[in-house]
């Protein structure tokens, strides 16, 4: 409470796209002009979250066995600086399918999607799901199992149903990359052998051979500093390839990279895993089809399991040719086995904790890159100023699971930003899941002895696993001299927040459905009265909250009907940011210095959901913001 003494087709353009945005600025949808908080016509079901939830349905390429392996599945997004943002990882069934909901910014209109054949993007359709090819996001659709032809009248015709990789810069030298099975994988050693054809006989012997049809069409060039591949037409000659044979065996994980490009994106091109016995013959075709190489630099991959029988694979990219174009190919890669020394089923390469059977991958929140915010008022339940600067958080989950997706401990970064209160309010959080499964927390700051915890360091007395951060802010960020808000008035001196390292172990792994996810149910606790809490709209408080308050003043909860936190306007009293907040100075409504909060609250999220994205023209009033 005041007490004041005075972030192409192969380069999609930034997904910090937004829903047309066509109403509200400064009025209401009946004309009123907006000049307070409480003149918002906000919907009762609206409850001022800047995330969406979308729906996933994805089907990786049935040329791996997933029952040896498990499928990852990364998701993320590019920010302003084209860095990757992840905001989750997941992985497959032994099917290579996984099914599901992910939440997302609000503003994202499409996400990209990391597995073993490449990262696509892939847009969200109007009921917010991420979509291609019939409801599902088949990896398998591009992956032809039939031999090379060598006519192109005879090679059947394929639709792309997957967006092309996202990669238009060239990655780093294979230099870098120690377990390429490949020789001359950057083609910097022009010696080349020649074979009939891509089945004729060959010998693992670290060369590649050019099939007679591209005899005088092959060569090795420099583009751009680098020695690459070029593959041109020649006296109407239109198909061909080059290919080298590498050691392998039954049951191994292979995956074949390349990068390439071309000079007028005709043309069709294939990689190829294609495993052999000891005699030689062909025992599978697994292909990457390229229905059109891009003239932009960009990584195409094929993953495959190798089956019974196989001593050997060869490793062969096929072209076939239209018009004039030619074809360059440059960091060619063939990376396996893929070994798996935990024996988790997470192969090495995708495992986070490679020896560790107990661990698999991290699962950040809000993301792998930044900080999201929690901004409170604490004046509940009468009116809050919407300053939204009494207690301003900082904070970063990494949740870290093991093979089977179930959470096995959490590591917690918080730090505190801003105090706008004389209150002493406690900032903490519940967690889905009952207090005795928590095994031990540490890292918390409990000075005061306001808040009493049990030997795991839960709160004591309370069935569901509470945890507390700090019982009082103000040992983080004190006030540097005399006075009592801090990093909220302008001109007054500014404390460089420190930051928090929590970390709770789990007596047992826990599955995320019922846990859920990060930041899981934050809250304050007012001025050291335990029963006045303050959580996010929506959200049930905990057991030692008293109820008495709901409903009274300017709280307008009904807990019979799960409504909590909100005004009979249906204000909240705290906002979850996923992602950094310039939150508004001292004495200032956040829809003052944030002109967009306005629609984007009144839309209920669907217009201007980018409203606390920083650098775009029209969006702030910086006169307001600290």
């Amino acid at each position: 409470m005041k007490h004041s003494v005075t972030l192409f087709a192969f380069l999609i353009t930034l997904i910090l796209l937004v829903s047309c945005r066509k109403s509200y600025d400064g009025y209401g949808d009946d004309g009123i002009i907006i000049n307070k908080m409480t003149d918002l016509k906000v919907s009762p079901n609206f409850n001022f979250s800047s995330l969406k939830e979308i729906t996933v349905d994805v089907i990786l390429p049935y040329t791996v066995d997933y029952t040896l392996i498990k499928g990852r599945l990364d998701f993320y997004y590019l920010d302003a600086g084209f860095n990757e943002v992840i905001v989750q990882t997941v992985l497959t069934d032994n099917l290579g399918r996984f099914s599901g909901k992910l939440k997302v910014p609000g503003f994202l209109e499409g996400i990209y999607v990391r597995n073993l054949s490449g990262d696509y993007y892939i847009p969200f359709d109007n009921s917010l799901k991420a979509t291609m090819e019939g409801g599902v996001i088949n990896f398998g659709s591009y992956i032809d199992t039939i031999p090379p032809r060598d006519s192109l009248s005879l090679k059947s015709a394929q639709t792309a149903a997957i967006e092309a990789p996202i990669h238009n810069t060239r990655k780093p030298k294979l230099a870098t990359t120690s377990n390429n099975l490949l020789e001359n994988g950057d083609f910097t050693i022009n010696d080349f052998g020649s074979i009939s054809g891509w089945d004729s006989p060959m010998t693992v012997d670290g060369r590649w051979y050019e099939t007679s049809y591209l005899a005088n069409k092959i060569s090795r060039v420099a583009l751009a500093g680098e020695h690459v591949l070029k593959m041109a037409p020649y006296n109407n000659l239109n198909y061909g390839g080059v290919a080298q044979l590498i050691e392998a065996s039954a049951g191994e994980l292979l995956t074949f990279s390349i990068d390439s490009k071309s000079t007028n994106g005709n043309g069709v091109a294939w990689i190829y895993l294609i495993p052999r016995n000891s005699w030689g013959q062909s025992l599978d075709f697994f292909s990457r089809y390229i229905p059109q190489v891009s003239t932009n630099w960009t990584t195409y991959t094929i993953s495959a399991t190798m089956p019974a029988g196989t001593v050997s694979c060869q490793a062969l990219i096929w072209n076939e040719f239209y018009s004039n174009r030619t074809v360059y190919f440059d960091k060619a890669s063939v990376i396996g086995p893929a070994a798996d020394d935990d024996n988790d089923g997470v192969t090495n390469e995708e495992d986070e904790y490679p020896n560790d059977p107990q661990r698999a991958y991290n699962l950040w929140y809000p993301d792998n890159t930044q900080f999201g915010t929690l901004a409170f008022e604490d004046n509940w339940p009468h009116t809050a100023d919407y300053d939204l600067n009494d207690l301003v958080v900082g904070y970063r989950f990494k949740q870290v699971l093991n093979a089977n997706t179930s959470l096995v401990e959490v590591f917690a970064d918080f730090s505190i930003k801003a105090i706008g209160a004389s209150y002493r309010n406690a900032f903490g959080f519940m967690m889905n899941i009952p207090a005795w499964s928590i095994q031990s927390v540490t890292g918390s700051s409990l000075t005061t002895g306001f808040i009493q915890t049990a030997a795991n360091g839960t709160e004591a007395g309370q069935s569901q696993a509470v945890i507390f951060v700090t019982d009082d802010p103000k040992v983080q960020l004190p006030y540097p001299g005399s006075g009592e808000f801090v990093n909220t008035t302008p001109g007054s001196p500014y404390v460089e927040p420190d930051t928090m390292h929590l970390h709770i172990a789990l007596q047992v792994p826990v599955s995320l459905s019922s846990i859920g996810y990060a930041p899981y149910n934050p809250f304050i606790v007012v001025n050291r009265n335990r029963g006045r809490e303050i959580h996010l709209t929506d959200q049930l408080p905990t057991a030692f909250a008293d109820n008495s308050f709901f409903g009274t003043v300017n709280d307008n909860s009904n807990p019979a009907t799960g409504r909590y936190y909100k005004t009979s306007e249906n204000l909240p009293w705290a906002l979850d940011i996923p992602g950094p907040f310039d939150y508004p100075a001292e004495n200032n409504e956040i829809i003052k210095g944030y002109l967009k909060f306005a629609p984007w609250a009144m839309s209920s999220g669907a217009e201007y959901s980018d409203w606390y994205l920083p650098n775009i023209a029209g969006y702030r009033d910086n006169t307001f913001i600290y």
